[in-house]
């Protein structure tokens, strides 16, 4: 049995060789190897290969946090039947804003309102809206708000609870302002 693996893993290593030297034959002596040889030396093969570049996000513009946090919503009502509970949306949103080249800490400022301290939120997910499907709601509903509250996971009515001014973004994922 130890002879007949020797001979497999020798002819396999042989096989391995032969087809190694036809590659390179094919690469060096043919028309189309030439054309192999260019895209390989263009660096278009390490592009595809290569892992994605890790970006940084921006938070400084609110309409573009609000815009993010809609589409996360939207993703996530679309998968699970409706928006998530009020009192856990901004955890159940986590790992839908996390991407391949966003890392989770650039990915987390999404959730954060530019001007809010250290360590504060600031958005606030319409508690009409929370735990229902978006078909059942009145077109125009507000999804999330610029809020008063600050900390995580904050909920509320934006007719209430929104800060003077505040943006905010419907179902439609329509920016608008209160």
């Amino acid at each position: 049995m130890a002879m007949a693996r020797a001979s497999l893993g020798k002819r396999l290593l042989i096989g391995a060789a032969v087809l190694v030297a036809i590659v390179l034959v094919w690469l060096f002596a043919f028309p189309s190897g030439k054309a192999v040889r260019d895209i390989a030396g263009s660096g278009a093969i390490q592009d595809v290969l290569s892992k994605p570049e890790r970006r940084t996000y921006d938070p400084s513009d609110t309409d573009e946090n609000l815009r993010e946090l809609a589409l996360a919503l939207k993703q996530y009502e679309a998968s699970e039947g409706q928006y998530p509970a009020a009192a856990k949306w901004m955890d159940q949103l986590t790992p839908r804003l996390v991407l391949n080249d966003l890392p989770k800490k650039e990915a987390m400022k999404k959730l954060m309102r530019p001007g809010v301290g250290e360590g504060g939120y600031g958005y606030a997910l319409n508690d009409k809206v929370a735990g229902h499907y978006k078909g059942d709601l009145p077109k125009g509903t507000i999804l999330l708000f610029e809020s008063k509250a600050t900390g995580r996971n904050a909920h509320g009515d934006p007719k209430k609870d929104a800060v003077p001014g505040a943006h905010a973004v419907t179902i439609e994922e329509t920016p608008t302002k209160l």
